[in-house]
C-alpha cells in the first residue's frame, strides 16, 4: 500500500502530466493549423493573381480572329500538347483554308489526334480526331498555358498547378500531381473553393481547388503547395515536447515530493515524539506546528488525549501504592498474630489452619512488596545504589539460599562460574533477578531436574549470566507475553503458584542497569534465561 505522501505525490504528478499533455495537444494542433491557414492564403492570393493574368490575357479561341507574335516551331510542341490535351508527336508546316499554321499529330488516350495551329497568331484551328471519330471538333483552351510561368508564386515553393476542363480532362498537366482522387473539380467548375490534404510521391502537399475564368470559360484550377515546411515545424515541436513533457514531470514529482515533505514535516515530528512516549515520560508533549491548520488541530487533540492519559496513571499509581502501603501494615500485624497463635496452639486441626493462613499471607506480603516495587518504578522513585558488585560471589549466595528447596524437591542444582567477576550495580536489587530467576527454574522444573546456573564473559564488554533449566518449557505462543505483568498462562495458573510479577520487575531491573534479558524455550524441551550486563 503506498503512504499518504506518496499518493499525493503520484496524483499531483499525474494530473499536472495531463494538463501538459492537453497543452501540448492545443499547441500542435494549433501551430498546424496556423501553418494550414498561412499555406491557404498563400494558394488563395496565388489563384487570384492567376485569375488577374488570365484576365488580361489576349484572347485564344478558335472562333476569334486576333494578332501577336507567330510561334515557332518548338513552341508548336508545347501548345498543342495543352490544346488536345495529349502528347505531340510530329509538328509539321500546314495551310488550312488559305491560313499558313502547323499541323501538329497528337496522341491522346490511344487516339491519334491532328490539330491545326494558326501561324499567325498560335490559334487553334480544329482538331480532327482519328480511329473512328474523325471530324470531331473540340476547341483548345482560351488561355495561353506559357501566362501560368508569369504568374509569381510568392512563399510557395515547389508549387504544382493543374487545370480541368468543363468535361473534367486535364488541360494543363502536372505529372507529379496526376488524375485527382476526388470530384472536387467538379465543386470548383460550379464555382465553389475547397482544399485537402493530398500524399503525393511521398509528402504532404496542399491543395486548392478554385474555379476561374479566362474569357467567358470557366476552369477548376488545382494548386497544390508542399507541406515539407510546416511538417519539420511539427516534427521539432514534437520532438521537443518528447523531452520537455518528460522532463516537466520528473520535476513536477521532485516538487511534490519536497512540498509534501514539508507539509507532512509537523506530522513526522509528532508521531516520532508519540513513539518515544512511554508510561514512565506521559509528560511529555508534542510538538505543535506554528500555522493555525488541521496538523496543529490534531497535535492539540493528541496532547489534550496524552493529558488525560497521563492522569488516569498517575490515579492508578497512586492507587498501587497507597493501597500496597496500606494493606502492608494490617498483613503483618495479622501474620504477628498468626504465627503467636501457632505457637500457643495445640489443636492439631487449628495449627494446620493456621499454617495455611501464613502461607498465604506470605504470598500476599509479597505481592505488595512486588506491587510497591513496580509502583516506584513506574514513578522513577528507584534509586540504584551503585558499588562494586562480585558478580560471582552473588551468584553462589542466591543458590546457597535456595539450597533447602532444592534438597526438598530432590533437584541437582549446579553452579559454573568461568572466572571472578566485579561490576557496578545494585546489589540487592541484582540480587532480587537472580533470585527471581532461580526460583522459577526450581519451581518449574519439578522434582529430580536439573538446574545449570552459569556466569561468563562472551566479550570483554559484556557479562553473562544463564539459568537453564529441562522443566516442561513454555510455548511458543506465550513467550512475547512472558515479561507482561500478571501474565500466567493457563497451564502454569492452575498448578504452580506465584503472582505474574516476578519477570516483569526482573526486566525492569536489568534494564536500569544498562542489560538486557533474554530467553529460550521449546514446549516438552529446556528453558534458559539469559541476563546480560555491561562489564
Amino acid at each position: 500500500m503506498l503512504t499518504i505522501k506518496a499518493r499525493l505525490v503520484l496524483a499531483y504528478t499525474v494530473t499536472f502530466g495531463i494538463l501538459l499533455v492537453v497543452f501540448a495537444t492545443a499547441i500542435y494542433r494549433g501551430t498546424r493549423l496556423a501553418g494550414l491557414d498561412r499555406l491557404d492564403a498563400r494558394l488563395r492570393s496565388y489563384a487570384a493573381r492567376v485569375q488577374e493574368k488570365m484576365e488580361s490575357a489576349a484572347p485564344r479561341g478558335p472562333a476569334l480572329p486576333g494578332g501577336g507574335p507567330a510561334p515557332g516551331l518548338d513552341d508548336a510542341w508545347q501548345v498543342a500538347e495543352h490544346a488536345a490535351g495529349g502528347v505531340a508527336l510530329t509538328v509539321e508546316r500546314h495551310e488550312e483554308d488559305g491560313v499558313p499554321g502547323f499541323a501538329v499529330k497528337v496522341l491522346e488516350d490511344s487516339l491519334l489526334k491532328e490539330v491545326a495551329i494558326s501561324a499567325a497568331d498560335g490559334r487553334v484551328m480544329k482538331i480532327e480526331v482519328g480511329q473512328g471519330n474523325a471530324g470531331q471538333r473540340r476547341a483548345g483552351p482560351a488561355f495561353d498555358v506559357r501566362d501560368f510561368a508569369l504568374v509569381p508564386a510568392d512563399g510557395l515553393q515547389g508549387l504544382r498547378l493543374q487545370v480541368y476542363g468543363r468535361e473534367g480532362q486535364v488541360v494543363v498537366p502536372d505529372s507529379a500531381l496526376g488524375a485527382s482522387p476526388t470530384p472536387l473539380w467538379q465543386a470548383a467548375l460550379k464555382g465553389s473553393s475547397a482544399y485537402e490534404v493530398r500524399r503525393l510521391g511521398g509528402q504532404d502537399y496542399r491543395c486548392l481547388w478554385t474555379p476561374f475564368e479566362a474569357h467567358d470559360v470557366v476552369y477548376a484550377l488545382e494548386a497544390a503547395a508542399p507541406m515539407a515546411e510546416l511538417n519539420s515545424e511539427l516534427e521539432r515541436l514534437s520532438f521537443e515536447f518528447s523531452i520537455i513533457i518528460p522532463l516537466a514531470l520528473c520535476l513536477a514529482g521532485a516538487a511534490a515530493y519536497l512540498l509534501s515533505k514539508a507539509a507532512f514535516r509537523p506530522v513526522t515530528r509528532m508521531a516520532r515524539t508519540a513513539r518515544s512516549i512511554t508510561a514512565a515520560s506521559l509528560d511529555q508533549q508534542l510538538e505543535l506546528s506554528a500555522a493555525d491548520d488541521e496538523i496543529r488541530m490534531l497535535g492539540e487533540t493528541l496532547n489534550e488525549m496524552i493529558r488525560r492519559i497521563e492522569g488516569a496513571f498517575r490515579s492508578q499509581k497512586r492507587f498501587v501504592a497507597d493501597a500496597s502501603h496500606e494493606i502492608r501494615t494490617p498483613l503483618t500485624a495479622i501474620q504477628i498474630e498468626l504465627e503467636f497463635a501457632e505457637r500457643h496452639s495445640r489443636d492439631a486441626a487449628a495449627l494446620g489452619s493456621i499454617r495455611v493462613a501464613l502461607a498465604e499471607i506470605g504470598r500476599l506480603n509479597d505481592l505488595t512488596a512486588s506491587l510497591l516495587l513496580l509502583s516506584r518504578l513506574d514513578a522513577a522513585q528507584l534509586t540504584l545504589s551503585w558499588q562494586p558488585t562480585r558478580i560471582d560471589e552473588l551468584l553462589l549466595e542466591c543458590v546457597q539460599s535456595m539450597k533447602l528447596r532444592v534438597a526438598e524437591q530432590e533437584i541437582d542444582l549446579r553452579v559454573c562460574i568461568a572466572e571472578a567477576i566485579t561490576v557496578s550495580a545494585d546489589r540487592e536489587q541484582l540480587k532480587r533477578v537472580f533470585l527471581n530467576l532461580i526460583d522459577n527454574a526450581v519451581k518449574y522444573s519439578g522434582g529430580k531436574s536439573n538446574v545449570r546456573v552459569s556466569l561468563d564473559r562472551p566479550d570483554p564488554a559484556q557479562v553473562r549470566v544463564r539459568v537453564v533449566d529441562n522443566g516442561p518449557g513454555i510455548p511458543a505462543a506465550g513467550l512475547p507475553h512472558l515479561f507482561q505483568r500478571f501474565y500466567r498462562s493457563d497451564e502454569t495458573r492452575a498448578a504452580i503458584e506465584g503472582s505474574g510479577l516476578g519477570l516483569a520487575i526482573a526486566r525492569e531491573l536489568v534494564e536500569l542497569h544498562g542489560g538486557t534479558i533474554q530467553v529460550r524455550s521449546e514446549a516438552g524441551g529446556e528453558t534458559e534465561f539469559a541476563v546480560f550486563l555491561p562489564a
